[in-house]
Parts: structure tokens; C-alpha cells; sequence
């Protein structure tokens, strides 16, 4: 699907959307549109111009946080995947979730071959209760550990 039609899909989408809310909200049209002044619909005219503008600001400002969040995102790619270091990221049970190239390298797997192994299962087995120890002051304390371990 290409992107325009995409886009065009999340329009039509929006749009069914912001009907029903107004329907919701009872955001209706006068019935006798000649029975509203002129000043009236002046007024209704000037306010729709407003929000339009409103919301073209804030889709500029979306547009731009969007850019820099690539941006931001590539720059931790960057630091993270191609750091000379070996880097895991590990989730609350001690699962690997993200590992760099430089980690697999070291314990000599393949990167995706990390993922969801648990990372105690690569550490020296004298530093496994260092590593319990150190995790479950991090969660008790939410206070940052530094230590060092040693990698099989």
C-alpha cells in the first residue's frame, strides 16, 4: 500500500471520526441557515478559520517533534548498535531484550540469538549472585547499580 493511499485511509478515518463526535456532542448546523444573521455567520466563519489555523500549528509542531525523534532515534542507534562495547538491554525478569553487534561478538552468537535468553545465562558463575544481588537492589531501591560482571 503506498503511503499517500495509507494517509488518505487515516484521513477518511479521522474524518468518520470527528463526525460521530460532533453528532455526539450535538455540533450541528443552524436548519434555516436564513434565519442566522449575517454577524452570526461571520462570526461561525471566523471561528472555523481559527481552529483550522489551530490545527494546521499543531500539526506543524507534531511534523517537527517527528523529525526530531528520527533524528534522536538514529543518534541512539549510532551510540547503541555500533558502540565498540557490548551492550544489553535486559527486562524486568533479566531477559535480554536488545543486545549490539559488540555483544554478540563477544559471547560469539548472533545478536538475535540473545534476545529473550536470560542474561544470567552468560554470566561467569562466580558473579551470578553479585548480578542477583546488584538486580534486586535496582528493584527494591529503583537506584541505579554499577558493578562490573564477568561474561562467559
Amino acid at each position: 500500500m503506498t503511503e499517500q493511499k495509507v494517509r488518505s485511509d487515516s484521513s477518511s478515518n479521522l474524518r468518520q471520526q470527528a463526525e460521530e463526535m460532533a453528532k455526539a456532542r450535538a455540533i450541528r448546523v443552524p436548519q434555516n441557515l436564513e434565519a442566522t444573521s449575517v454577524a452570526e455567520i461571520r462570526h461561525l466563519l471566523h471561528e472555523l478559520q481559527v481552529h483550522q489555523i489551530e490545527l494546521e500549528m499543531q500539526n506543524e509542531a507534531l511534523r517537527q517533534v517527528q523529525v526530531e525523534l528520527m533524528a534522536s532515534r538514529e543518534r541512539y542507534f549510532d551510540l547503541y548498535n555500533l558502540a565498540p562495547m557490548g551492550y544489553f538491554t535486559l527486562n524486568d525478569l533479566g531477559l535480554i531484550t536488545a543486545a549490539n553487534a559488540t555483544a554478540g561478538q563477544m559471547l560469539g552468537a548472533p545478536t538475535n540469538a540473545l534476545l529473550k535468553a536470560p542474561f544470567s545465562n552468560f554470566l561467569h558463575p562466580e558473579d551470578q549472585d553479585l548480578y542477583y544481588l546488584r538486580r534486586n537492589q535496582l528493584a527494591e531501591s529503583g537506584v541505579a547499580q554499577v558493578f562490573e560482571l564477568r561474561m562467559q
